[in-house]
């Protein structure tokens, strides 16, 4: 019968593991997640991922024709991406004319977004769904590994060892900064896992970790490399809290000796020579002593700082229209943080991050009934963007979305069922 969508028994008429409209969407949407993190920006190879996107689109919307309760305006991350789409629909209209070129291309990929956003709350409704979405990723990051070592082959090593600042790692697959990022979030997501939820398959959770995080300093990403760190110092004030001294010491040890042989294994392992050299830079940079070649880039995101924020106070609430940045820089301003305020002012910045600022206090809320590792997690994920926002931007990155999509939604759905079961 039509009532058939789910897989999970929500419906005495369906039968656990039996195919339907959402299980199907659910699959479409996993192998979207992993076509799109490894071939979206690779040349040659993006056609996979539009395909997978309108298959996914598609059936989700088939799932929300032949579902009985829409969610809609329930969903405050929604409600968001709905109002900064609005205000960057009405950014256009006061644009500098130099940019219409760059417009459409960002209009049309935040619209898929509000698209994405809407099938996605619809889709995720249980924990077991968001633990399917979880594993998508999870593998995603493995296939990305996998693709990234066999594309160099034998000389993976040779090469790393050789790599230079201008000349990173990864290049060839776009932008080698997007794809360490999300191996951080399928790292997190893996660890997540492994330590928490599988209770068979472990290794298989160990296994990508590792791989993740080779490949990630492979690449340079100091942003990536600093997500973990931070996340890691998070993850063990927030799990020790309330827990006996003897637990809270044994984990700082652990802690302590992780972060001392990640270390390590930077300066000494000749293969990671890329992100070794790239975080000296940074400390020569910081302390003045590194010369203007090395400190090109770093200096360049510095001046995109000022500059934004110079002429973000000429319009402070509304901003200068929609890809302002490319009207004084040429390109992207690198800092979400600094192209919203550009782009749409004070109000845009207040509108999308507020759904962030929420997920994050509901996360560390003790009203909010929760599993602990599960609101760990969640607490992780959000400070991840915000580390990351510091040097992309990322308001148009479909992969966020997507992910952020399906937490508030489970977020909201087990908070409404807490409330109805003390009712």
């Amino acid at each position: 019968t039509m009532e058939q969508f789910r897989f999970d028994g929500n419906f005495k008429s369906t039968k656990y593991g039996e195919w339907s409209i959402h299980s199907v969407a659910m699959f479409m949407m996993a192998v979207y997640i992993v076509l799109s993190s490894t071939f979206e920006f690779l040349e040659g190879y993006g056609f996979l991922n539009s395909v997978s996107l309108y298959a996914f689109l598609g059936l989700g919307g088939l799932n929300i024709i032949y579902k009985k309760k829409v969610v809609f305006m329930k969903n405050y991350y929604f409600i968001a991406v709905l109002l900064y789409f609005a205000m960057l629909t009405v950014s256009r209209f006061y644009a500098p004319e130099e940019v219409n070129r760059y417009i459409n291309w960002y209009y049309y990929r935040f619209f898929t977004m509000v698209v994405i956003c809407f099938i996605t709350i619809n889709l995720i409704e249980t924990k077991e769904d968001m633990t399917y979405l979880m594993n998508a990723f999870v593998i995603s990051g493995l296939i990305t590994v996998i693709f990234f070592v066999t594309s160099y082959g034998e000389q993976i090593f040779s090469l790393a060892d050789q790599v230079s600042e201008a000349e990173r790692l990864g290049q060839d697959f776009g932008n080698v900064n997007l794809v360490a990022q999300r191996l951080a979030f399928s790292l997190i997501l893996s660890l997540y896992l492994l330590i928490f939820k599988a209770e068979r398959g472990k290794f298989f959770y160990f296994l990508v970790t590792i791989s993740c995080m080779a490949v990630i300093l492979l690449t340079g990403s100091r942003k990536s490399l600093l997500v973990i760190v931070v996340l890691g110092l998070f993850m063990f004030y927030q799990y020790a809290k309330g827990k006996s001294l003897n637990f809270k010491i044994w984990s700082l040890i652990i802690m302590v000796l992780a972060i001392a042989v990640l270390t390590y294994v930077i300066i000494n392992v000749p293969m990671f020579s890329s992100i070794k050299l790239r975080m000296e830079t940074t400390v020569r940079t910081f302390l003045g002593t590194a010369d203007r070649y090395e400190a090109r880039s770093d200096a360049n995101r510095m001046r995109y700082v000022s500059m934004g924020l110079r002429y973000w106070l000429k319009h402070p609430f509304f901003g200068n229209g929609m890809t302002f940045s490319y009207y004084i820089f040429r390109t992207y301003s690198h800092n979400n943080y600094i192209e919203l305020l550009l782009n749409t002012g004070i109000i845009g910045f207040g509108i999308y991050y507020y759904p962030f600022v929420r997920t994050f206090l509901y996360s560390v809320s003790k009203k909010v009934k929760f599993e602990k590792p599960f609101k760990i997690l969640v607490a992780c994920i959000v400070l991840a963007i915000a580390v990351i926002d510091i040097g992309v931007v990322s308001y148009y990155d479909r992969y966020i979305c997507l992910l952020m999509s399906a937490i508030t939604s489970v977020l909201i759905a087990e908070n409404s069922d807490s409330k109805a079961d003390e009712e």
